[in-house]
């Protein structure tokens, strides 16, 4: 990756207003070998942001995408503090 690659990407990830901004990635046809390889190729890069991984849903593809996000939020907190605890 190139430093003006890693540049766009150290941007993306800025902190506003005191709080990091949410990165999703929603994925649609994939198979679950397709997603989970593209996730693992993804994560092997450090220098790209923390992201939320989604396939698209039956439910999900009706969401409007600011509801589906806030869904994804409070998945993605949820998890965290699952982990937490164990």
């Amino acid at each position: 990756m190139s430093n003006q690659e890693t540049n766009t990407f150290k941007k993306i990830d800025e902190v506003k207003d005191g709080e990091q901004e949410t990165k999703i990635i929603l994925v649609h046809g994939f198979s679950n070998k397709q997603l989970i390889d593209f996730i693992d190729y993804y994560k092997k890069n450090k220098d790209l942001p923390k992201t939320i991984f989604a396939s698209v849903t039956k439910n999900s593809i009706n969401m409007k995408i600011k509801d589906l996000v806030k869904e994804l939020e409070t998945e993605k907190q949820a998890i965290e503090k699952a982990k937490k605890e164990v």
